[in-house]
């Protein structure tokens, strides 16, 4: 055996039977020691092994005071693994292994791994610290939970106001602000957050849903003033082949399919389709519009508006009745010079309706009108023209310069023009010189449309040009066995040849006259007789009349 040095502490212990066995452990009661010194009694060991002026022990008790050379440092040495004690100055225990510190509890009791440095001062109570990867493990039960709390209290909610917990038993984790779940991800990964419904899905393929059912529910994506923020909805090969990005730029908002740009909402709402600079609510630009509701029945219709249809800088509006809208036929062509076609898709007038070409008007409002309005302009006249019918009583009318119905034509079919100049009188007459001749110049007038007929001379009012009918009759003379000559005249040029009356008593003939003449606007009409005669019988049973046939 090696040397046994016994101090009076051996002798105290009570205890007998020494042995030291081939690695150089001492056994007290035991003889199968496993460290340097291996005490078998239940008490404390008082026992040093000095080496080198150090103190060697498997437990030390005591404070230290009858070793010499020990002072305020305490500590339990195994080959290259000590604890220690440090009691001067910062006060801290530490301990090593394999010759190298690996754990510290400081004075504070911030506890440190693996560094002598802790953490910021926020989160400085527990530091690890490693070269490589640094991970801490919680390690619970195939059915029981890992969990962090963080707490504010020793009852209640307030042991629990923050949780990171995993579930083992379905494999889920969560976690918690003030006490209550916020957030989950499910074992297939599936989120779930917010007030409401944390842990609940829609469907398997709803991978993240946020849920409040007292309040909004938003999710923001927020990028610099220079940039932009997009939603990315790729796939395996590309992860945005589809987005939705906002442009902070110009503040515009962009839908993007197979990544390229499709839509665009300006900053003052305009949409773009195919364009990034919308010129109205909605531009479609290099496309076509269409409004489809398809029906296997055909009974239905697929409309599309199409530019540069026809030719270019045209509009077209076609129809189609097959389901998927594979076949459209022109309805409706406007060319670029604002000319419409109907059935017809190049139109030679502003409105040109082909196979058929009909137009119906209604009105159902009493006291009203359907019809055709013309407006015309020479640049210092306008005129203006009205065609239609009228509801109350179904009369067709032409009115032209909004003077009254021009033409009619009633429900039987009979045809009239109101406005046609016309002049009826009768009775008596007097006669003035004029021209060589005595014209008749009668007392009053029976009718006198338009107000053309004046002292016996009818004048062709303005826009009154055509053919017109005189027709006249008069009795014989006053006395018997005289003659009477009278004739039409058209400014001064007669008629007719002169028209002879001869009563071989008073009165008793007559002579009647009718002539059609065209006329200028202007031209007078009147009837005279020749004054080298006797004149009619000029009380009475006479008549003259003047209208225009067209």
């Amino acid at each position: 055996m090696s040397d046994i040095r016994f101090n009076t502490w051996l002798h105290q212990s009570g205890t007998g039977g020494v042995s030291q066995v081939d690695g150089g452990h001492v056994g007290i009661g035991t003889t199968n020691p496993d460290i340097a010194v291996h005490s078998a009694n239940a008490k404390k060991l008082n026992v040093g092994i000095v080496t080198a002026n150090s103190v060697y022990a498997g437990n030390f008790y005591g404070n230290g005071s009858n070793l010499t050379g020990v002072g305020h440092v305490d500590k339990i040495i195994e080959g290259d693994t000590k604890v220690e004690v440090f009691d001067a100055g910062s006060q801290y225990i530490s301990a090593e292994v394999n010759g190298s510190e690996k754990l510290r509890i400081d004075s504070s009791g911030r506890v440190m791994i693996g560094t002598t440095t802790e953490g910021r001062a926020t989160g400085d109570r527990f530091t690890i610290a490693t070269n490589g990867h640094t991970g801490m493990t919680i390690r619970s039960g195939t059915s029981a939970g890992g969990n962090i709390f963080f707490s504010d209290g020793t009852s209640g909610d307030d042991e629990l106001r923050g949780v990171v917990s995993y579930d083992h038993t379905n494999n889920f984790m969560r976690f918690y602000t003030n006490a209550a779940e916020r957030l989950r991800i499910d074992s297939t990964g599936r989120i779930s957050a917010g007030k409401h419904g944390v842990g609940t899905y829609n469907d398997a393929s709803e991978w993240f849903k946020v849920q409040s059912n007292d309040t909004a529910a938003n999710i923001s994506i927020v990028g610099s003033n220079d940039t932009h923020s997009s939603l990315n909805l790729g796939d395996e090969d590309d992860f945005n082949i589809q987005k939705i990005r906002s442009d902070h730029t110009n503040n515009s908002l962009q839908f993007f399919t197979d990544n390229q740009e499709r839509l665009r909402i300006a900053s003052d709402g305009k949409i773009g389709i195919k364009t990034s600079t919308p010129i109205g609510t909605l531009d479609v630009y290099d496309g076509s519009f269409v409004l489809s509701k398809p029906n296997s029945s055909g009974g239905e219709r697929n409309w599309r508006f199409l530019n540069n249809n026809v030719a270019a800088g045209n509009l077209g509006l076609q129809v189609s009745t097959a389901a998927g809208g594979s076949t459209f036929a022109n309805l409706i062509e406007i060319t670029k010079n604002g000319l419409i076609g109907i059935g017809e898709g190049t139109p030679d007038r502003r409105l040109h309706l082909k196979d058929p070409a009909q137009i119906k008007l209604e009105s159902t409002d009493t006291g009203n009108w359907s019809g055709l309005q013309w407006m015309a302009s020479s640049g210092t006249n306008n005129y203006d023209a009205y065609m239609g019918m009228n509801d109350s009583n179904g009369i067709f009318f032409i009115d032209n310069n909004s003077n009254g119905h021009d033409l009619t034509i009633s429900r039987e079919g009979m045809v009239s023009m109101p406005n046609q100049p016309m002049v009826r009188t009768r009775g008596g007459w007097s006669n003035v010189d004029w021209n060589g001749y005595k014209q008749m110049s009668w007392n009053g007038e029976d009718e006198d449309i338009g107000g053309n007929f004046s002292s016996g001379v009818f004048t062709v009012p303005s826009g009154g040009a055509g053919r017109y009918i005189m027709t006249a009759q008069f009795i014989g003379p006053s006395s018997s066995g005289q003659f009477v000559l009278w004739s039409f005249f058209k400014n001064t040029t007669a008629l007719n040849p002169w028209v002879q009356i001869y009563s071989g008593s008073t009165n008793t003939e007559t002579g009647a006259g009718t002539v059609a003449i065209t006329c200028a606007v202007g031209d007078t009409l009147r009837i005279a007789w020749h004054g080298s005669y006797s004149s009619p019988y000029n009380g009475g049973y006479n008549s003259f009349s003047i209208y225009k046939v067209h």
